[in-house]
């Protein structure tokens, strides 16, 4: 039987020091994945909400087994260590690569 597939709906937001939201999410090969949004991340709007309903986007890092950052080895657009302003269906396919490296 295939194993369910995580998506964004999975990770685990929580409200941070900077007052907006983030989740950090490992994956079973030991890959993260951090999703935030607020008034400093990447994201839209720009401001600070408690739960992640209020976002139509967000900045996102990949993080190697290494935690080093490693964005730009699994996003086709990655030209720095985080992403930004990435659609939920966006963070969806890039949880699909990270799951199948």
């Amino acid at each position: 039987m295939k194993e369910r597939q995580t998506t964004f709906k999975d990770l685990p937001f929580l409200v941070k020091h900077f007052g907006g939201i983030n989740a950090l999410y490992e994956f079973k090969n030991g890959w993260k994945i951090s999703v935030s949004a607020g008034e400093f991340p990447y994201s839209y709007p720009r401001e600070n909400f408690g739960n992640p309903e209020g976002y139509s986007s967000f900045e996102v890092a990949v993080l190697d087994n290494n935690d080093n950052f490693a964005t730009k080895r699994v996003a086709e657009t990655g030209n720095d260590d985080v992403l930004g302003w990435m659609s939920r269906d966006e963070i969806n396919e890039l949880i699909q690569v990270i799951e199948a490296m």
